[in-house]
This record gives C-alpha cells, sequence and structure tokens, in this order.
C-alpha cells in the first residue's frame, strides 16, 4: 500500500508540474520562440524530451513523460504549425519502432498464433466498425455516416504494440502474447488501409445490409442539411506559420 501510495503522489506531482508550466511558462516560451519555426521546433523536441526523461527518472515509463509533454503542447496557439513541422520527425521515429519491433520478434511461435490472430482480427475489422454504427444510429446519423466512420476504427493502432511491448518487458505478458497483437496489428493496419482506400465502393454494395443501422428519421444530419447560414463576407485573408487563417464576418 505504501508503494502504491508513493507512485499515486508521484503521479500527481508530475500532472500538477506539468499543468502550471502549461499556464505560466510554455506560453511565454512559446510566443518567444514563434518568430523561428527551427526554434520551435528544437524548443517542443527538447521538451518532449525532457518530459520523458523526468517520467523514466520518477518510475514511469519514457512514453508516459512524451505523452504529457504531447499534451501540454496540443494546447499552445501554435500546434497546427508545430504539428505540421513534426511530421517527418514523427514518421521517421516510428520507422525504428517498428524495426525494433520486429527484431524482438521470435518467428518460430508465430507459426501457433496464426489461427488466433486471425479470428481476433476479424473481430476488430468487423466488430469495431457495427459497434460505430450501431452507436451512430441511435446517436440518430445517416447509415452512410456510421459506416464511413466505423472503417477508420478497424484496426489496432501502434499504441498497442507499444503497450504489448512494455507489458512484456515488465513481466505481465509473454513473448507469444506480443506476437499475436503484433500479427493482428499487423493484419488489421494493412486490411484496414484498403477497407479506406476503398469505402465508397463498399458501401455502395453493403447499403442495402446496414439499413437496419440508421433510423427512420436521422434528425441529426437532416437538422444540418436544412439550417440555413447566413452569407460569409471575408473581411481578410491571413498567411503565416504555415496555416491559412480566414476571418469572416456575416453580411
Amino acid at each position: 500500500m505504501t508503494d502504491i501510495a508513493f507512485v499515486t503522489l508521484k503521479g500527481i506531482g508530475l500532472l500538477i508540474a506539468v499543468g502550471l508550466l502549461m499556464k505560466y511558462v510554455l506560453p511565454r516560451l512559446y510566443h518567444r520562440s514563434a518568430r523561428s519555426t527551427e526554434l520551435l521546433t528544437t524548443l517542443a523536441i527538447g521538451w518532449a524530451v525532457a518530459l520523458a526523461a523526468i517520467g523514466d527518472w520518477l518510475g514511469f515509463s519514457k512514453e508516459v513523460g512524451a505523452f504529457l509533454a504531447g499534451i501540454s503542447l496540443s494546447a499552445m496557439p501554435h500546434r497546427d504549425a508545430l504539428g505540421s513541422r513534426l511530421v517527418g520527425l514523427r514518421d521517421f521515429l516510428l520507422l525504428f519502432f517498428f524495426v525494433d519491433l520486429g527484431a524482438h520478434l521470435n518467428l518460430s511461435i508465430l507459426g501457433s498464433q496464426l489461427l488466433p490472430s486471425v479470428v481476433l482480427s476479424l473481430f476488430v475489422l468487423v466488430g469495431n466498425p457495427l459497434i460505430v454504427m450501431v452507436i451512430m444510429g441511435l446517436m440518430s446519423y445517416r447509415k452512410r455516416t456510421g459506416f464511413l466512420a466505423g472503417l477508420t476504427v478497424a484496426q489496432i493502432s501502434e499504441f498497442s504494440l507499444m503497450l504489448g511491448a512494455l507489458g512484456m518487458s515488465l513481466g505481465h505478458i509473454s513473448a507469444e502474447v506480443l506476437g499475436l497483437i503484433t500479427l493482428v496489428g499487423l493484419i488489421t493496419i494493412t486490411l484496414s488501409t484498403y477497407l479506406i482506400v476503398y469505402s465508397y465502393p463498399l458501401y455502395d454494395r453493403l447499403a442495402p445490409l446496414i439499413s437496419r443501422f440508421e433510423r427512420k428519421n436521422p434528425f441529426r444530419e437532416i437538422e444540418l442539411e436544412t439550417t440555413t447560414e447566413p452569407a460569409r463576407g471575408f473581411d481578410a485573408i491571413v498567411f503565416g506559420m504555415g496555416v491559412l487563417e480566414i476571418t469572416w464576418h456575416a453580411n
């Protein structure tokens, strides 16, 4: 109990410290560094690395610290420009993550995981969209909206692989379980990509079969279609920080 209370206090202290920095320190730093996109990007990377190191030093994982860094950066006014600058770095580092994950796989145990991985992949590829369509149907959205939204979650993300790798390193799961998670991730990520690419032809073919997921009166979308907005006139178009911002007023 003492260890749990100590870890809880450390976690609460870390959250409070990050919250105070988000409110009083980070806005001033990013406001001054926003004049240079290179400086802004360097500051964001340094902040993420620092929080990852602090999280690891406190006994949490580096991933927890980096996650808190991402949350704090999302509250900054220049997050869109910052996100566009970090896309290349994110994809580059993600490549090494998958290389490291694949290097730790034991191919000799993957054969026994083939059938369970297929069953679980079908559950994710079919079950997740069905769940989303049911929820969106109950919320009075059209079946087309529910179907297209459901296809976007027909996979397990790379974050599942990260949690699996962390669980294996801590001894919570075995290498066989990590291999199963990895196979399901590879299957669902690959197939869901094609499901999204061909989502409109798939909907045309499956529309009669998914009609039961749509209410007789999908009032949410009907309200959006029937709402008439006043004409908008544009005062100015502002270019800056790599983001196009448009200011408008109603005539």
